[in-house]
């Protein structure tokens, strides 16, 4: 279930989605301290279940725990979230007019799957997708790269022959 952030928004969401900055489950996962042999082997678990080490250098992603990401008609904002139980919006991140994103990417991955949102100045916001929030975020990368994901075709017109 999707969270409505339309508070922040001045306009309804069109696509949410759930993210964490780069790098957040490969570093709980290799940060595993339960023993001493643990802590030898968690970098190792953390390659093997999530791939290697992300790279971070030169993004301007805003820092935050958790946080929604929504695509507006007009813009994209990323809301801050309180971590708990129930995750409910907690402060504006960053908000960005549509027409300065150059691209959204998401890439399929085993455990959490990269977003990279691309600026037409030469920014980018490096955010990461849980495998559970995928479809959230499929729709909204579809959303703003102009893909439309309701599945209607376009009608043939129709012969007179």
């Amino acid at each position: 279930m999707a969270i409505d952030i339309s508070q922040f928004l001045n306009s309804p969401q069109l696509a949410a989605a759930k993210v964490e900055p780069r790098g957040t489950y490969w570093r709980a996962t290799s940060r595993q301290s339960f023993s001493p042999l643990a802590r030898l082997i968690a970098p190792l678990v953390a390659r093997l279940m999530l791939g290697p080490k992300p790279e971070l250098g030169g993004a301007q992603t805003p820092v935050f725990n958790i946080g929604m990401l929504a695509v507006t008609e007009a813009e994209l904002v990323l809301v801050g979230l309180t971590p708990g139980f129930t995750l409910k919006p907690s402060g504006l991140l960053g908000r960005v007019p549509l027409g300065d994103v150059q691209a959204c990417e998401l890439k399929r991955a085993r455990m959490t799957s990269p977003l990279t949102i691309t600026f037409r100045d030469g920014g980018s916001w490096l955010l990461e997708v849980a495998r559970l929030d995928l479809n959230g975020a499929k729709k909204l990368a579809a959303v703003v790269s102009g893909q439309s994901q309701t599945g209607r075709r376009t009608p043939r017109p129709v012969s007179d022959s």
